[in-house]
């Protein structure tokens, strides 16, 4: 049986999303070097990337062939580690995170994974993942 694609954002809403995160990132810059506080710049990127992440995630994770409840579910986690777990995430800094995932080859939720892998590098984000 072949694993079913995961579903992945299209082209011009990735190119979107990356834009906005890329316009997002240069606001955050100039606001710091015009003297906001480093603690909050930090905070508003680490929150940011959450929000970027679990919309990937979530994206990823609703693939068919995964399957959300009953005796069969399909679960995996998303664990945000490092600095980025500590919401203290630094800019040019990459994005730990561990991606938690039940005993077992489960070819549609490795498809899953490699297709929010692949959209987070899409979207411009440098991911230090384990799996």
């Amino acid at each position: 049986m072949r694993a079913s694609p995961a579903v992945r954002p299209s082209a011009i809403d990735m190119s979107m999303r990356r834009q906005s995160l890329t316009d997002f990132r240069r606001e955050l810059g100039e606001s710091f070097r015009l003297g906001k506080r480093s603690a909050g710049c930090i905070r508003a990127l680490s929150a940011r990337i959450d929000e970027e992440l679990r919309r990937l995630w979530t994206e990823a994770m609703a693939a068919p062939g995964i399957a959300h409840s009953g005796p069969t579910t399909v679960r995996a986690c998303l664990v945000a580690t490092g600095g980025y777990g500590r919401k203290q995430l630094f800019p040019g800094s990459d994005i730990d995170v561990l991606v938690l995932c039940p005993e077992g080859r489960q070819p549609e939720l490795d498809t899953a994974v490699r297709a929010f892998l692949a959209a987070a590098w899409d979207l411009g984000l440098e991911l230090a993942e384990a799996v």
